[in-house]
This record gives C-alpha cells, structure tokens and sequence, in this order.
C-alpha cells in the first residue's frame, strides 16, 4: 500500500495569534487586515513587529465572515454568515482577535472573537484568494 504523507505548514514568519485586527480594508481585488500592535516574529518569539497584511488576489464572491453568538466551549448557537465586502462596509472598524489562522489551497481561515458589546462572538474569517498572502512590514 502506498502512503503519502501532507506535512503541516510550520515555519511561517509571523504569527497572528492573539493579535488584533482593527480595520479591514477591500482595494480592488487585495484585503487589507491592519492591526493594533502588529504580529508577532516567529523567529524571536515575543517580539511584535509593526504591520499589516495584504491577501492578493482575492475572490470576493468566495470570500465570507461569520459571526456566531457566545456559546462558551460547546453548545447551540445562532449566527449570521455574510459576504465579505457587506461585512467590511457595515463595519469600519473592528476589534478582531485572533486565535487561529488555517492555510491551504487558495484559502485562509482566520478564527477569533469579535469584540464589542456586552459579550465577544466568534467569528471566523473565509478567504478565497489566487495570490499570495504578504506580510507588509515597517521594519
């Protein structure tokens, strides 16, 4: 029997756990995520670098956000799924944790919270992009 193997991606410059999202912007067919402090270096792990980052290429019409309503660790919930650039027009700016960031084929999915109001809501950012996703440094 044949078996072939999928490594997982490891590696990655920067990370963008428990880093905040403050505005996400759409120009032309590129998304724009700023950030409050930054992100996080991997190689020297602690040290926030200034930036932004840029999904080049996107496909808006693939491209969505889900909000959920808290629902703690497990259980019911309710939620509204909208269509990325609906979401960035409603919503200017933001307070966007995240905690998790997937990649794969022509794909990112970011997931966190949602802050504002009484309580956060989970959300989870579906991207469907054909370019590259670029970290765009001051330093």
């Amino acid at each position: 029997m044949k078996q072939t193997l999928r490594d997982n991606i490891v590696g990655l410059p920067y990370s963008l756990h428990d880093m905040h999202v403050t505005e996400l912007v759409i120009n032309g067919n590129d998304l724009i995520f700023k950030f409050m402090d930054g992100f996080e270096q991997n190689i020297v792990n602690g040290v926030l670098v200034k930036g932004e980052i840029c999904f080049h290429e996107a496909d808006l019409d693939s491209c969505f956000v889900y909000v959920l309503d808290f629902c703690g660790n497990e259980g019911s919930f309710t939620g509204h799924k909208y269509a990325f650039a609906d979401f960035t027009a409603e919503n200017k700016k933001i307070d966007f944790e995240i905690i998790d960031e997937t990649y794969g084929y022509n794909s990112s999915k970011l997931a966190g919270w949602l802050w504002g109001g009484e309580e956060p809501k989970e959300c989870i950012l579906d991207l469907y992009h054909f370019g590259a996703m670029e970290y765009i440094t001051e330093e």
